[in-house]
This record gives structure tokens, sequence and C-alpha cells, in this order.
């Protein structure tokens, strides 16, 4: 029987690690926009990315809470949640569930 399934490799050590850092910075987050600067810099620390927003809707809502920029700030256009390139990610999951979408490419 071989123990390669049972025994996690450094990476995935690491990637437990950085799981546990980022739940534990964002547990101290009261402010959406602290919320998002914390997760972008701890998350910069094993995946690139040139930016990220973060985007709460209202439960049970398509009406945006906050829409706050966590690094990288550009110009957003001023539209409709279902216009949203990310609306597809997030109109194909259920709103009572506590999902995250995630859309963009890697820099």
């Amino acid at each position: 029987m071989s123990t390669d399934a049972i025994i996690p490799g450094e990476k995935d050590k690491q990637r437990y690690e950085a799981v546990l850092r980022i739940g534990e910075a964002l547990s101290s987050c009261d402010e959406p926009e602290l919320l998002a600067r914390t997760l972008a810099g701890e998350m910069e620390k094993f995946l690139p990315f040139d930016h990220l927003y973060l985007l709460v809707l209202k439960e049970n809502s398509r009406e945006i809470e906050y829409r706050v920029c966590g690094k990288g700030a550009l110009p957003l256009p001023d539209l409709p949640t279902e216009e949203m390139p990310i609306w597809e990610a997030i109109s194909n999951t259920d709103t009572r569930s506590n999902s995250v979408a995630v859309t963009g490419s890697p820099s």
C-alpha cells in the first residue's frame, strides 16, 4: 500500500497554511475595504495578480451592497448587476449559500 495519498507534499502544506492565514486575517476585518485589501495582500503571497474587486450582494437579492477594490483600482462601469462580466458566475450559484466567484486572469 502506498502512502503517497496519505502524506501531503510540501506544496499542499503551503496551500493549507495560506488558507489558514487568509481565514485568520479576514476574520479580523469589519469593513469591506479592509476585507478586500487584506484578502489581496494575503493572496498575493502565493498567487500573482493585478486586480481584485470584492462584490457583495444583499442577501437573496441582485442589489450590490458593497463593491470595493482590494488591489489595482480600475474605473468600473456603472452597470446593472446583470450586465457585469462576473454576473454569469454569480447567477449560476445559489444566492442563499456563501459562495465566492473569482473571474479574471493572473498577471
